[in-house]
């Protein structure tokens, strides 16, 4: 995606000259945009939901920025209380707000790979207790070597 903006921008440039004129900017959108075609566009069918006025399925589909949509809770001396009694009497509103503090949000891929190499004791779907402490760093936060980053 990187090379085929670059590419753009190279082409553009070429023939419109000034980066900054608004000729240039609304020609290099308009390559792009015929570049990747209407289905790449929009993939998760957007548009649709908008045109049907299904903002609430508009909004669900929608994210600017994938997150980390899953949560490792750190044990530590402070944390640990909490997290026993997470594991014995499940969670609640005031205990998951109290174990915000110790909580690190990730990628699918990371948590993943900390649940295959046994570094996580897994609480819901998406949560779960880091068991190997040396993968975090209170500065550094959670520290996992290059494939798992990838």
């Amino acid at each position: 995606m990187i090379s085929q903006n670059c590419s753009a921008s190279r082409k553009i440039l070429d023939h419109k000259g000034s980066l900054t004129s608004k000729e240039t900017i609304r020609s290099y959108f308009e390559f792009i945009l015929n570049l990747k075609g209407d289905a790449n566009l929009d993939q998760k069918d957007i548009l649709t939901t908008v045109k049907g006025l299904d903002f609430v399925q508009c909004a669900e589909r929608f994210k600017m920025i994938d997150s980390g949509d899953f949560l490792i809770y750190i044990s530590n001396e402070e944390s640990s209380g909490l997290l026993s009694k997470l594991k014995k009497e499940g969670p609640s509103k005031q205990l998951i707000r109290q174990l915000g503090r110790y909580a690190v949000t990730t990628f699918e891929k990371q948590f993943r790979f900390l649940l295959e190499n046994g570094r996580l004791e897994i609480i819901s779907d998406n949560a779960g207790i880091l068991s190997d402490s040396s993968l975090y760093d209170s500065e550094l936060g959670l520290v996992l070597d290059n494939t798992a980053k990838a």
